[in-house]
């Protein structure tokens, strides 16, 4: 509700300067319970006269993180933001992040601004990733209004959705699936990774896949050194990333999802702070890091005319920081620089089937197994693993638009996605 102050012409000056002052007061006091927002049909209108412009007041508000995500992307300027979300093979965060993150913003914006219920129209598909982040998005505008999401989701998506509970610690089971949900607090007290919550979480999504597999297939089923090692790799490594990488971060968020019917496991790891570029595009590099950073920009910026806007300074940064040895901590831990490359080996070794995608930023790098890991020279070795995503494995040329994309929607963070077909007898 607005409070109206009227100034009348006989007031002599102080009192209308103290009357003025209590209007800023009530109105400064109101924003910090929501959001002011000019309605559409005020903002089309020319009005000369800004004072006359009107506002509606909305009592959505959002988390920090997700307000940033918006903010970051300017959605209260978009020409149009979309009121039926179609969910097809698509739709997620592997084949078309750009879709699942607009489509996510879009939400925000119309419930804030329109007081709008989303609508879902299922046309045959949905990844697990973008129905993670559907309900998480609906908990947050939910927890401010009474809000619904409108779908036709079969039964089979509709029970995943139901289950999940994001903004929860929280576990499930279902005839489809289990699920582990976990929201991991950083330990900052020292660097001793034993103690990092995310190590225990990683056994317990490692037990529910060994009880679910013996469960529905083979009551003698157990994994293997290799499966062990993949699916805590996908983990771990994210995880000890977020504590020496995002100094502001409290926690990171974590799902473990195994799908009975699939049978497969996605691991599902997103946190907010800095993209990954950031961590390379900084003062204080160990210099020899600092060095092949200068190259691939040096070689971005020379080649970026003939290479167009497809392929960024960011998308070249993110792509460096995935290969072997490349690390703002080297300096003080000379075996940084090896956890994403051992990840992606050790998930690719387990199936080649595989699907990884790492979102941050304005890039989405997808790994599959179209490329290979092979040895190259990187920080003067010729013996370091380097995935390039091009024919010569070459981190100076343009990588493969397919595996390495240049996004039109910004995440103010990083998210991975790790699909693992297990090979069940």
């Amino acid at each position: 509700m607005r409070h109206k102050v009227t100034i009348y012409s006989s007031d002599n000056k102080n009192t209308r300067n103290l009357k003025k002052s209590w209007k800023r007061k009530l109105k400064s006091k109101n924003k910090q319970k929501g959001i002011w927002f000019k309605p559409k049909k005020i903002r089309d209108r020319k009005i000369k006269n800004s004072k006359k412009r009107q506002y509606v007041f909305s009592s959505i508000i959002y988390n920090t993180e997700i307000q940033h995500f918006c903010d970051s992307n300017n959605i209260h300027k978009w020409k149009s933001h979309d009121e039926t979300f179609v969910l097809d093979s698509d739709f997620s965060l592997y084949n078309n992040p750009s879709k699942v993150m607009r489509s996510l913003l879009s939400m925000l914006f119309l419930a804030k601004t329109k007081q709008q219920f989303a609508t879902l129209n299922y046309k045959g598909n949905v990844s697990f990733g973008a129905l993670y982040f559907i309900d998480t998005i609906c908990w947050q505008i939910s927890k401010s209004k009474k809000w619904y999401l409108k779908h036709n989701l079969p039964s089979r998506e509709s029970n995943i959705l139901g289950n999940l509970k994001s903004i929860e610690t929280n576990s499930s089971k279902t005839e489809i699936a289990e699920i582990i949900n976990s929201k991991i607090r950083i330990n900052r007290e020292d660097d001793d990774l034993a103690r990092q919550q995310h190590k225990i979480k990683s056994k317990e999504i490692r037990d529910l896949i060994i009880r679910a597999i013996k469960e529905n297939y083979n009551e003698n089923y157990e994994l293997s050194h290799i499966e062990h090692t993949a699916i805590d790799s996908a983990i771990s490594e994210h995880f000890d990333n977020i504590l020496l990488h995002v100094p502001q971060a409290e926690c990171g968020y974590l799902c473990g999802f195994f799908d009975k019917e699939r049978k497969e496991v996605i691991i599902l790891i997103y946190n907010f702070g800095h993209t990954i570029a950031d961590s390379l595009d900084r003062k204080n590099l160990p210099y020899h890091v600092q060095e092949v950073v200068n190259e691939v920009v040096m070689n971005f910026t020379k080649k970026s005319k003939i290479w167009g806007s497809s392929f960024t300074k960011e998308n070249a940064l993110t792509l460096l920081a995935i290969q072997e040895g490349i690390s703002s901590k080297l300096d003080a831990d000379i075996t940084r620089g090896h956890g994403i490359i051992d990840f992606i080996e050790h998930c690719m070794e387990l199936n080649d089937n595989s699907r990884i995608v790492i979102i941050s930023g304005k890039t989405a790098i997808k790994i599959d197994s179209k490329y290979k890991i092979q040895n190259g020279k990187l920080l003067n070795r010729s013996d370091r693993r380097i995935i390039a995503f091009n024919d010569n494995n070459d981190i100076f040329e343009k990588p493969d638009s397919h595996n390495v994309r240049n996004l039109s929607v910004f995440f103010p963070g990083v998210i991975i996605e790790t699909t693992i077909p297990l090979k069940i007898n």
